[in-house]
């Protein structure tokens, strides 16, 4: 009886151990377990937010892009700065004639000189600052496709940049297919970058008069901005044709219809005082080169104008180290680098 008990005791001592074990052995495999699903969530984490940098990254490149693409496609911007070339180019001439007339002692003709680089500056200024206000049109524009994007499929910066490349080049926009009333309203609104949209849906002038902002939205005026200031101008034009022709009759023969010229003043200026064109003197011809040498230095070619005088005299590195404008002697306020 006592040798049964004692072989009873040891089998269930050894199935407590072997239990004991299996269990043990269980909780090592559940901790190695916990630990590899640990590592493995772990590692899809980090890939997942190098992935969403990856992408954010993208994203900024192709908004960047697109942002760039707009300003080049943009033909308000390109012809401001086309004007401010056309500035500078004339202030390097002015100074240029300025010291020959300074040779030949001609107080006269200096002082001719200094009054048309004075105006030259009044529209350079002026210009710079049409171009800062077109820039932040066009950046008020991208703040409105990004509220866009929030609601729209992915890619949406890549998407917008392939639309603005199929549009028609800015160039091909002086064939003037589309209707001349409607390009006019279109100029005088600040909209001529969605001319495109009026010329692929026909638009006419008499189509143009009945348009609402829900007609502007259906062809593709998505700015807010924009399709106001189309309304407010489209509002002053029917006000216009109705004082000039209060009995409308057959329409006049032989209107035209030209393009803008090629350097006006802005539509935006803020004054409305009569500003000069870009052009030289009438003075004897002058071959102002611009390769012009420094004056302080005699190495480098003059690609700084000074303000308040106007001058194009210097070139970068010395313009730095300068506080008065070695030809006038005139305090400087500001350093502006050429464009061209």
């Amino acid at each position: 009886m006592q040798e049964t008990l004692r072989a009873s005791e040891a089998v269930i001592a050894r199935q407590n151990r072997s239990r004991d074990s299996a269990k043990q052995q269980l909780h090592t495999d559940k901790v190695d377990s916990e630990k590899a699903l640990t590592k493995v969530l772990d590692s899809r984490h980090l890939d997942k937010l190098d992935l969403t940098a990856r992408i954010a990254n993208e994203e900024a490149d192709q908004k960047e892009a697109f942002r760039r693409l707009q300003e080049l496609r943009d033909l308000q911007s390109q012809r401001i700065i086309q004007e401010i070339r056309l500035v500078e180019q004339e202030l390097c001439r002015l100074t240029q004639a300025e010291q020959e007339r300074k040779r030949t002692s001609s107080q006269q003709a200096i002082s001719s000189l200094a009054e048309q680089r004075g105006k030259l500056l009044q529209l350079l200024q002026s210009l710079q600052k049409a171009k800062d206000r077109r820039e932040t049109e066009l950046q008020n524009r991208l703040v409105e496709l990004e509220a866009r994007k929030l609601r729209d499929q992915t890619d949406y910066w890549l998407v917008q940049y392939q639309r603005l490349m199929d549009k028609k080049p800015v160039a091909l926009f002086s064939v003037q297919l589309i209707d001349p009333d409607v390009y006019k309203i279109l100029e005088a609104a600040d909209a001529i970058d969605y001319a495109a949209n009026f010329e692929y849906h026909r638009i006419t002038s008499d189509m143009l008069m009945s348009f609402t902002d829900a007609d502007l939205l259906q062809i593709g005026v998505y700015t807010l901005g924009t399709r106001k200031s189309i309304l407010r101008v489209l509002e002053e034009y029917i006000s216009k044709q109705k004082l000039e022709l209060p009995e409308p009759s057959a329409p006049p023969q032989d209107l035209p219809s030209a393009p803008p010229p090629p350097l006006s003043k802005p539509a935006d200026f803020e004054d409305d005082e009569q500003l000069p064109q870009p052009s030289a003197p009438p003075l004897p011809p002058i071959l102002a080169r611009f390769e012009s040498e420094c004056c302080v230095c005699q190495e480098r070619g003059c690609s700084i104008i000074f303000l308040p005088c106007g001058h194009v005299c210097c070139c970068g590195t010395c313009a730095s180290h300068l506080d008065q404008c070695p030809l006038c002697r005139c305090t400087l306020e500001q350093c502006v680098q050429l464009s061209t």
